[in-house]
């Protein structure tokens, strides 16, 4: 209803400018020049102001999620001391090698997404040659809970999936990707601490689905405002993964 009605006053602003323009021309108005200009220059304003008052509506909506833009400050506490002789996914950091369905694949980055229950899910990604891999990983001694996943166009999924996150809040309870249906599972929101610079760079939405047998994943992640991110993959156990070593 904002939006419309600054689009509204938009519109009857343009026709009052090219009404006086038009009479300006009629009775050849020497200040006709500076009257164009001026009225471009104005609508141009208004228009940029009104372009973004989405991301404003979107900012009140969620007042509540805790982000700063490239706070340099260190908020978040992570003990990246590890046991050489016995070392873990849990243990993995930048710069570490680790060997997954048969290739070698290096640690290139790692974040993680802080939510307002301060419940904490690591991200890493991993690359070898042109091949990328994400793993998510939520992690204690008893249930290790890890997603080896690949990221895919969120248009393969449903091509009106951004439009309908940004109407209704969240994406449908159901999707389809492959033949395949993924039922909405968890939903989280907070900010993205990277390990690499230190600081907080985004805001986020997750949502996290499931297949029926519970080992097939997706998750689609919205970005600040308008920044819309799918993974695909599964659950794996912790012995998926070997060989880990430590950077030199």
């Amino acid at each position: 209803m904002e939006l419309q009605k600054q689009i509204k006053g938009i519109v009857y602003t343009r026709k009052g400018l090219i009404a006086v323009n038009i009479v300006g021309f009629v009775y050849n108005w020497e200040i006709l020049p500076f009257l164009v200009v001026g009225s471009l220059g104005y609508l141009f304003l208004i228009s940029k102001k009104a372009s973004r008052l989405p991301e404003k509506i979107f900012n009140k909506l969620d007042i509540q999620i805790p982000y700063t833009k490239k706070d340099n400050k260190n908020i978040l506490e992570r003990d990246f001391n590890y046991d050489p002789s016995k070392i873990n996914v849990e243990d993995l950091q930048i710069g570490f090698l680790l060997d997954y369905n048969l290739q070698t694949y290096k640690v290139v980055e790692h974040f993680q997404y802080v939510t307002e229950d301060t419940n904490c899910e690591e991200k890493l990604v991993l690359i070898t040659g042109i091949d990328e891999r994400y793993i998510f990983k939520k992690y204690n001694v008893n249930n290790p809970f890890i997603r080896s996943t690949q990221k895919i166009n969120i248009f393969s999924i449903d091509e009106n999936l951004d439009t309908e996150i940004l109407l209704k809040q969240r994406p449908k309870s159901v999707i389809t990707y492959k033949g395949t249906n993924y039922y909405r599972d968890e939903e989280s929101k907070g900010s993205i601490h990277s390990f690499k610079s230190n600081t907080i760079e985004n805001r986020f939405k997750k949502w996290d689905y499931f297949d029926d047998s519970r080992l097939l994943y997706i998750c689609i992640e919205q970005i600040d405002t308008n920044k819309f991110v799918a993974y695909q993959g599964k659950i794996e156990a912790e012995i998926a993964f070997s060989e880990i070593l430590p950077q030199k």
